[in-house]
């Protein structure tokens, strides 16, 4: 009874996570996250209480597999800081960046207007608005590939972000992102894409006509 116990919890474990990670919060912090550290994170996070459960599920109670549990879900996740962060080294090398834009405005307009004015251009190109409130916007273009974790010239996930900073009427500093959601091996086309729309969406909000991509 003990393990079936164990067996149940991991799996309304598993369905409860998945229901979590469709949150829109969630999804606003994997926008601006490294790929490699919401990896780990996610690892860490997901991985270690269903293995111990799955574990405690296979050979019953006991702190030794607690501990194996434990040691296999942070290895695991070391491995992938480990992986993909040189491959993200490699893809720096390679030229790829993401892109990011900051203004700033002593007399700013309507917040929601400038972000309903970037909404078109997110649309046009695929995305699916995630969250447009106050002066936020997050949006995310995913399409089905075979590079469910690392990138392709296909840039099977995307994600944008407008946000602003300060306090409305004394003035805000806003900020545009877009990046490749999954990890880039080698820049194909990827910067010059992010940079692309991200530019483009600049315009769309009034900020600067040439927005440059930090190094």
């Amino acid at each position: 009874m003990t393990r079936l116990a164990f067996l149940l919890v991991f799996v309304a474990g598993y369905f409860a996570i998945m229901a979590v990670m469709s949150d829109r919060s969630l999804v606003a912090f994997r926008a601006r996250c490294p790929h490699v550290l919401f990896l780990a994170g996610l690892t860490l996070a997901v991985g270690m209480p269903l293995g111990i459960a799955f574990q405690l599920a296979l050979e019953g109670p006991g702190s030794a597999n607690l501990r194996v549990a434990a040691g296999v879900t942070a290895g695991t996740a070391a491995i992938l800081v480990v992986l993909f962060g040189g491959i993200s080294l490699v893809a720096r090398a390679s030229g790829y960046r993401a892109f990011r834009a900051s203004w700033q405005e002593a007399a700013p307009g309507d917040a929601p207007a400038r972000l309903a004015a970037a909404t078109p251009i997110l649309v046009a190109e695929g995305f699916d608005i995630v969250v447009s409130e106050g002066s936020r916007l997050v949006a995310r273009r995913s399409q089905a590939s075979a590079h469910a974790i690392v990138g392709g010239p296909d840039a099977s996930l995307l994600y944008a972000t407008c946000t602003s900073r300060g306090v409305p009427g004394t003035g805000l500093t806003w900020i545009v992102d877009v990046r490749i959601g999954t990890q880039v091996l080698w820049d194909s086309g990827e910067r010059e894409l992010c940079r692309s729309i991200g530019q483009r969406v600049v315009a769309a909000m009034g900020g600067p006509d040439a927005p440059v991509t930090p190094a």
